[in-house]
């Protein structure tokens, strides 16, 4: 099928917990969505792995939904890309996996940041300022050489999207600009990966795949995938990328200047530059759009938060997700701002930016006699507004102006949690139009590769919501109280494995 007689393009993106596909005409226009979970193994102390075979199953069963539940035959798509949670560490033999991959949350590369840091510090301007942490993808693939031999020259290093494009084309696919810029021996003014850093660390240059764009088309769909799929044999594949950066686009954030805040399982705050502009305890990346940056703080609890909440505090909660949520917003609404006085650090799981501690524990602190369950609900997702007011705090006091602020994801579709952040962080806060942003950001870049330019860019904020003066005095105080505790925080993993 050629990009002349293609009807739709099939967009999906692998987040952290689910996939999202949707399926678009060439002008950009959404017909029809599916979606699909998949498992993370947490079961070992820092791991969170997750099967790349699932994340295919979950492929297949979104596109029998597409067709089950919208009449949209897999035939009919003349163009297919990914976006995937990232930085993973996968290391691919051609399309198949060495072992599971490593999500972004997970932490084993602890004990060999150092030996990244001193690399680094041993190179004459070197390519990468992005601070080395656990969980970025050189430490761990230091870990997975402590029990792999990685000498093989047919290995390569991989993220999700690379694994289903090259599954499809049954190939190999390069790694594009956005996912390179998480490993430390990549340069991200030049788009090219830096071999002194390779070497210093003792790790095979063969490893590390081409640098391809996100939209170039690098193979097509081949006989044995059009079999299990149902997908066209030749039709085109391209690259992909990351989530985050592909969410960006979709949301229409592309200036410098221009802020986004994901939201799901965990979410990111991103500010546009025109340069690479590196924060202590955050990440630079490439964006998708030529010569531009995102300097990107991570967050790594918000949506299992909430559902932590449902789980334990309302006891399941036996009803429809719909209804619960409603529930959920009720709660924080009874509370109102403040929550009674409870102050929330929300590292359950461990912190990312920009205190970068796997080991690190949440906790709520400010009980009293009239703390109530509304004002627990209340805290926690407080915490998480105060933990991207952190980051994005830190991106500004670097003096990169932020002219606006446009929030994705399931969570986003909650006017009193909007409503909420723009209180906490002090800023107008736009909600994008759906929580597919990172689908249509690949659907974008599928079309660019098809017809050669991008669906028009067009406004696509539904709503907007204004900080209350009085709402956002509470929050400074509880701002400074959050910073106190978050920057002195003790807590620690301990007595669970």
């Amino acid at each position: 099928m050629s990009a002349n007689d293609a009807t739709l393009v099939l967009a999906a993106d692998f987040g952290s917990s689910a996939v999202k596909a949707i399926a678009t005409t060439l002008d950009g226009s959404v017909v029809a969505s599916a979606t699909s979970k998949y498992p993370t193994d947490r079961s070992q102390p820092l791991s969170a792995t997750q099967d790349p075979s699932d994340w295919w199953e979950a492929l297949l069963t979104v596109l029998a939904r597409l067709e089950d539940d919208h009449g949209i035959s897999p035939a009919r798509f003349g163009g297919i890309g990914f976006s995937s949670h990232y930085p993973s560490l996968l290391v691919l033999e051609g399309w198949h996996p060495i072992e599971p991959a490593w999500t972004w949350m997970d932490e084993r590369g602890i004990d060999h940041c150092s030996r990244v840091r001193n690399a680094l510090a041993g190179i004459d301007s070197a390519p990468n300022h992005n601070d080395v942490e656990a969980f970025h993808p050189l430490p761990k693939l230091l870990a997975l050489e402590e029990y792999t031999d990685l000498s093989n020259g047919s290995y390569r290093v991989a993220q999700g999207s690379t694994y289903l494009a090259a599954r499809l084309i049954d190939g190999t696919v390069g790694l594009d600009a956005t996912c390179a810029a998480w490993y430390h021996n990549f340069d991200l003014e030049s788009g090219t990966w830096d071999h002194r850093v390779t070497d210093a660390l003792g790790l095979p240059r063969s490893l590390f795949p081409p640098i391809v764009d996100a939209r170039d088309v690098v193979g097509s769909v081949s006989a044995a995938a059009s079999e299990q799929t149902g997908l066209t044999a030749g039709t085109a594949v391209i690259a992909g990328t990351g989530d985050a950066v592909a969410a960006a686009l979709g949301a229409g954030v592309q200036s410098p200047g221009e802020c986004y805040i994901t939201t799901g399982t965990g979410g990111c705050v991103s500010v546009v530059t025109s340069s690479p502009a590196y924060v202590g305890g955050l990440v630079t990346e490439n964006h998708v759009v030529d010569r531009r940056w995102l300097v990107e703080g991570i967050i790594k609890n918000i949506g299992n938060l909430t559902h932590w909440f449902r789980s334990v505090i309302d006891d399941g909660a036996e009803m429809p997700d719909a209804e619960y949520w409603r529930t959920f917003e009720t709660r924080l609404r009874a509370s109102g701002a403040g929550a009674g006085g409870l102050i929330c650090l929300p590292y359950w799981d461990g912190t990312q930016s920009p205190l970068n501690q796997p080991s690190a524990r949440g906790a709520i602190v400010g009980f009293d006699h009239g703390t109530t369950r509304d004002d627990i609900a209340r805290s926690v997702v407080e915490g998480i507004g105060y933990s991207i007011r952190h980051n994005l705090d830190l991106i500004v006091n670097e003096g990169h102006d932020v002219d606006s602020v446009v929030i994705t994801g399931g969570p986003s579709s909650s006017d009193t949690l909007c409503q909420l952040l723009a209180d906490i962080l002090g800023r107008t806060v736009e909600r994008a139009d759906n929580d597919e942003t990172a689908p249509i950001g690949v659907a974008r870049l599928v079309i660019e590769a098809l017809t050669g330019s991008p669906p028009p860019r067009e406004s696509n904020r539904t709503a907007s919501f204004t900080p209350g003066d009085e709402e956002s005095e509470v929050y400074r105080t509880g701002y400074r109280t959050y910073l106190s505790l978050a920057e002195g925080a003790v807590w620690k993993a301990g007595g669970r494995a």
